[in-house]
């Protein structure tokens, strides 16, 4: 089973530019389900794509997956540039 590591983007309501201390391994979801007929919704049977673990470092999350023999890719956080303004 494959799983992505990755650290969240804040939220809109956050206006700081402090460093987020929480990495989320989130299971990658597979589509098996048949629509429904009613709703026309996938249903599915795989319990496992509505976890999102968080762990405090990318490499515990890491860890965690190499122990679970889960597949894992690592997504490069991104970082905001600042650009300067000028005060005339």
């Amino acid at each position: 089973m494959d799983v992505k590591i990755y650290r969240p983007a804040k939220s809109v309501t956050q206006s700081g530019r402090a460093v987020r201390s929480v990495w989320i391994l989130e299971f990658e979801s597979i589509p098996d389900g048949t629509p429904d007929s009613l709703m026309g919704w996938a249903q599915g049977s795989n319990p496992r794509s509505l976890l999102r673990l968080k762990f405090s470092t990318c490499e515990r999350a890491i860890s965690y997956a190499k122990k679970q023999g889960l597949n894992y890719t690592v997504f490069p956080e991104n970082y905001r540039k600042i650009k300067p303004h000028s005060d005339t």
